[in-house]
């Protein structure tokens, strides 16, 4: 599994950004693969905290890859407060966790980074 391939270097607070991932069954029988994703959000003192997402349940034939698609929303939420700056995709399939593909999430979506988000 390679790191997602996101369709942008940046989003704004507002939009979304969309992603795909390409998952393989290297093994010799039919895999039931549970996939996630994860966002590491960038929290106002700077560190990054991952938070995980379901995004499909499929059956992989041996030798067989499917692609997953998927496009995350950044539109205000109550228990969320977005902050600038790099934020981080992975995706995982049974647990185990991908490359990290990095994105700049900014209020306008152009990747510049004001001080704060309010």
């Amino acid at each position: 599994m390679g790191r997602p391939v996101l369709s942008a270097r940046s989003a704004a607070w507002n939009g979304s950004l969309s992603f795909s991932a390409t998952i393989t069954n290297d093994g010799p029988s039919e895999a039931r693969v549970a996939i996630d994703y994860s966002i590491g959000f960038r929290r106002a003192n700077g560190a990054i905290h991952p938070r995980t997402f379901k995004l499909a349940s499929r059956r992989i034939a041996p030798g067989e890859s499917v692609v997953v698609d998927k496009t995350h929303s950044f539109r205000p939420i109550s228990k969320r407060n977005h902050y600038p700056g790099e934020h981080v995709v992975t995706v995982q399939a049974n647990g185990v966790v991908s490359g990290e593909s990095r994105f700049i999430l900014s209020p306008d979506g152009t990747g510049s980074t004001p001080r704060s988000s309010r």
